[in-house]
């Protein structure tokens, strides 16, 4: 396949477009603009309508027009003739190349689609650069490849940059709704519901996972030789914690003679990777604290923010003493992802002594320390006090149709596509026959005999007792391509429909002699073990999806909100590091969140909670 990826510039002068852009829309002239203005609002009146440019037919038989060249719902291939649509996604330093990428392959094929990439940033500069792209009338992909902010998403729908797809759920989906509305049936979970945003659109194409692992998100992990070298136990509170890491500074743990040792290491404060925070873990020592759902607290159904508690002040205290000694490095508050994975795996002496993230895997397996992880359990505070992050199962926006696509029905039968069983699965474990199976194509034999090579020891598998949460084997892994550069998935980065079925059936295929999956190959304390106690210190009142009533209303929670953050965040940064100290700026402070808005956003917030 021949390079297809697209390179734009995308940086403009936004002041001198922004009143260009409102009056013509993505880039068209204004006669164009004309056209587009009224295709746009037929979209979004008439159920399947396509673009301008596009003629529709009633070939599916249910008296909705569709664009002509689909095929039947179901069909060996959605389309009848090649159509190529464009896919803007983030860089991802996991993804060898989107062009020719074995996932990307599969869908061209089952799709009859050529699919080009417009590549943008990681993290948040995807957003500023999209918006950039907005503001400058530049033509935008058919696709984003990931969720936008609901008030955002409610604006460009209502300025009619994106497509709203309610109707493409009604009419033209294959895959998801069915499955919809079984985990609807079997949980009582709504999905396009909890996706409709409060204008009654739905402006994205949700994904959900029931990851059972991952909703506790910031875990902390400690290099084991270190511990052993020191004769440390595995510390259980933030005092055992504390004297860790003075002993990972100033006792030369890995041996070189060098006081070169990070004790600490953790991602960017207000992004980065998924759990990287080191901040966060250790702030739930003092007070239930999870950045995800913007640090919201239900108390009797009752909405708080925990950055305005006792509980977070003494957690500055703690984190800024660890921060101003050298034990938790300073260059964690700005650190990407990319310097941060890079950092963890780099050759020589061992120089990380622990680091916050979902899972040690982003050490690549090939490095030193791979396997060599500790993980902790929560840690207790000096009152005795434990709580854990937690990210509840819901479903998220994935991704958004442009009114730039001209065949968008093509575009949501290919998210739609995205939600078969086999696409779903290979989006996050790569190859069908490769890197997994179905266990009912691999025998007893052959599953010990692959566990066998992968462990460098005798497996003997117990089959029936591999069950994991209720769920029976349903897929078995062959071999491991996470958290290594790879060309077969898209680093989990596209729509997905991953029920428990999936991941409880692949934790339960990869369960030997018995144990708990997750079997630590440093500790006893298992993944299992971690998981069990932290679901004792969830929190009783979850904070789940919240959908505001129209956009105005979000626009205005989303604003404070953004502001909110800006401030805690940078106030957070100004106490790590010592330039300010939090027990004298606390009422300042908090007269300050309260000028912002706090109230405010807590009361729209509470409208939308109740």
């Amino acid at each position: 396949m021949k390079n297809k990826t697209i390179q734009k510039l995308l940086s403009v002068v936004l002041a001198s477009v922004m009143t260009a852009s409102l009056l013509t829309g993505c880039g068209n002239s204004s006669e164009e603009s004309k056209q587009s203005s009224e295709t746009k609002n037929t979209q979004t009146s008439e159920a399947g309508t396509q673009s301008a440019e596009s003629q529709t037919s009633e070939a599916a038989g249910d008296g909705v027009e569709h664009d002509p060249v689909l095929n039947e719902l179901g069909a060996d291939t959605i389309c009848n003739e090649k159509v190529t649509i464009t896919i803007g996604i983030q860089s991802n330093a996991y993804v060898e190349d989107y062009d020719t990428n074995y996932y990307t392959q599969m869908l061209e094929e089952v799709g009859n689609v050529d699919l080009e990439f417009v590549v943008f940033p990681a993290d948040s500069e995807a957003n500023d650069k999209l918006q950039m792209m907005v503001a400058g009338g530049q033509e935008l992909p058919d696709i984003i490849m990931w969720g936008l902010d609901d008030a955002l998403a409610m604006q460009w729908g209502e300025e009619e940059y994106l497509v709203p797809l309610e109707d493409y759920f009604a009419n033209s989906s294959y895959y998801a709704v069915p499955k919809y509305e079984q985990i609807k049936e079997n949980m009582g979970l709504d999905i396009l519901q909890q996706t409709t945003s409060g204008d009654g659109h739905v402006w994205a194409f949700p994904s959900y996972q029931e990851t059972i692992t991952n909703a506790t998100y910031a875990r902390m992990w400690v290099y084991q030789p270190w511990l052993e070298a020191l004769n440390i136990e595995a510390p259980t509170t933030t005092e055992e914690f504390y004297d860790m890491l003075v002993a990972f500074k100033t006792q030369d743990p890995n041996g070189n003679g060098q006081a070169d040792e990070i004790p600490l290491l953790g991602c960017d404060i207000s992004s980065g990777a998924y759990g990287a925070s080191a901040w966060e873990y250790l702030m739930n020592a003092f007070q239930h604290v999870t950045s995800k759902k913007y640090f919201l607290v239900s108390t009797d159904g009752v909405l708080s923010t925990s950055y305005t508690t006792d509980g977070w002040k003494e957690g500055v205290k703690y984190i800024s003493k660890l921060m101003q000694e050298g034990l938790y490095d300073a260059t964690s508050l700005t650190m990407t992802t990319d310097v941060f994975q890079t950092v963890l795996n780099a050759n020589g002496d061992q120089i990380v002594g622990s680091f916050c993230n979902l899972s040690d895997n982003i050490v690549l397996t090939d490095h030193a320390s791979s396997d060599k992880w500790l993980l902790l359990a929560p840690l207790e505070g000096p009152d005795g006090y434990r709580s854990v992050t937690y990210n509840a199962v819901t479903p998220s926006s994935n991704a958004h149709i442009t009114a730039d696509c001209e065949h968008p029905e093509v575009a949501f039968r290919l998210l739609d596509l995205m939600c078969r069983e086999d696409f779903t699965i290979t989006s996050r474990w790569g190859e069908q026959g490769v890197h997994w199976d179905y266990v009912d194509n691999l025998n007893e034999e052959e599953m010990e005999a692959l566990a066998s090579e992968r462990e460098g020891r005798t497996v003997e598998y117990d089959w029936e007792n591999a069950v994991y949460a209720g769920y029976p084997p349903l897929i078995y892994q062959i071999e491991d391509n996470w958290g290594i550069t790879q060309n077969t998935h898209w680093y989990n980065k596209s729509v997905k429909l991953r029920t428990a079925e999936i991941t409880g059936g692949f934790y339960a295929a990869s369960l030997e002699f018995g144990e708990d999956f997750y079997n630590d190959p440093v500790n006893a304390y298992t993944l299992a073990d971690y998981l069990t106690e932290a679901e004792d210190l969830i929190p009783d009142e979850v904070i789940g999806s919240l959908k505001y009533k129209d956009a105005d209303t979000s626009a205005e929670a989303s604003s404070i909100r953004s502001d909110l953050k800006h401030y805690v965040y940078e106030k957070l940064v100004e106490w790590f590091n010592g330039t300010s100290d939090v027990e004298k700026d606390w009422d300042s402070y908090l007269k300050e969140l309260e000028d912002i808005g706090l109230s405010r956003f807590l009361e729209l917030t509470q409208e939308c909670w109740n």
